[in-house]
């Protein structure tokens, strides 16, 4: 029977984060977490799927010319901390592997194929923007070319497109977040986005809701209406709408107590708008985040607590997975990988006084 790295979790007795990270021998393990991580491993039995080496996948790069293609997105978008995190760690694994990388902005996707087809590569890293009619505003001949090359899509992959896909366990980001307010007292949650139809952010909300109907507290979801959106996509940054879904959420019957955004920037907006209510996160009300942006994070106050989406580890395990496609023979079935998130404390989410029985 196959050992998964839940149980590991379950049986060291610390998270799936922390057992994802000392497997993969991450600096950020505590040296007792290490060692109850291994001896649940040893008692459990656990057998890793073989990974390549460092040296098989240097070899798979050496000398290749590989390019990294920003499609749909808006300049502001391509310079937020969690994409810019993940670039990095794209530049630094193709460096150490001695490969050649090209960089290409593609904003308007119906004008890509231009920008790239006339640069020979060997293969293709991509990031798109995860909101809008991407696939039918690309012309024929660009998805000809990416099934022409091994390609990974790094922080989101559009359905119907081709290629291998490395990011964050999304689903699993709104579950952690329900689990960690519902442990901390809060039994009325709200979830606030000022986008509607963003695939990442969906898929956030969804595991939200779930985790939160299966704790047996209540939920509720205030999102932007829908509006088409036009590409290249800009990030949301409109204070007038998050105040407006604020409101909605403070001038219910029944406040929530917390509030889960989708992303740091969005959390931004949210304090904004606290802020001229007079209301301060942590104590009138507790907020928890998403991707973990420091730039963005360290000019909060209070703290922000947000999950991180290993968003730099993400652009490494892109490069490993494109090297991966690079040194086969055959082209397997198309593979997805999702790293786990980890919840970074913060004191923008307080702990409830426990109620007690009369």
């Amino acid at each position: 029977m196959k050992i998964t790295i839940k149980e590991i979790a379950e049986e060291a007795g610390v998270s799936l984060g922390t057992v994802s990270r000392a497997l993969n021998n991450h600096p950020r393990v505590s040296e007792q977490n290490r060692r109850r991580v291994s001896s649940a491993i040893q008692k459990l039995g656990y057998k890793r799927l073989r990974r390549r080496s460092p040296h098989s996948i240097s070899t798979s790069l050496r000398n290749k010319t590989l390019i990294v293609v920003k499609l749909g997105m808006h300049r502001a978008l391509v310079q937020l901390p969690v994409v810019a995190q993940a670039l990095h760690g794209i530049q630094e694994m193709v460096t150490r592997c001695r490969a050649s990388l090209l960089l290409a902005d593609c904003p308007d996707p119906t004008k890509a194929l231009n920008s790239v087809s006339l640069r020979p590569v060997d293969g293709i890293l991509i990031k798109t923007a995860m909101q809008g009619d991407i696939v039918n505003s690309l012309e024929p001949g660009f998805i000809d070319w990416l099934k022409n090359h091994p390609c990974v899509w790094f922080m989101g992959r559009p359905a119907g497109l081709p290629g291998d896909a490395v990011g964050s366990n999304d689903w699993d980001i709104g579950v952690l977040a329900a689990n960690y307010l519902a442990e901390r007292g809060h039994t009325r949650l709200a979830f606030l986005s000022p986008k509607s139809g963003h695939a990442l952010f969906e898929r956030r909300q969804a595991g939200f809701r779930a985790q939160s109907r299966k704790l047996g507290v209540k939920m509720s979801s205030c999102v932007g209406t829908f509006q088409k959106s036009t590409l290249p996509l800009k990030p949301a940054n409109d204070l007038g709408i998050v105040q407006t879904l604020l409101d909605r959420i403070l001038n219910a019957e029944n406040p929530a107590t917390a509030i889960f955004v989708p992303a740091d920037s969005i959390a931004t907006l949210v304090y904004r708008a606290l802020s001229e209510r007079n209301l301060r996160p942590g104590r009138d009300i507790s907020v928890i985040s998403v991707n973990n942006e420091q730039a963005i994070v360290n000019a909060l106050y209070p703290s922000l607590t947000t999950i991180d989406v290993q968003a730099e580890e993400i652009g490494r395990l892109a490069v490993q997975q494109l090297a991966h496609r690079l040194g086969s023979t055959t082209f397997s079935s198309t593979m997805e990988r999702n790293l786990d998130p980890v919840i970074i404390p913060g004191e923008s989410v307080t702990q409830l006084p426990r109620k007690t029985k009369e």
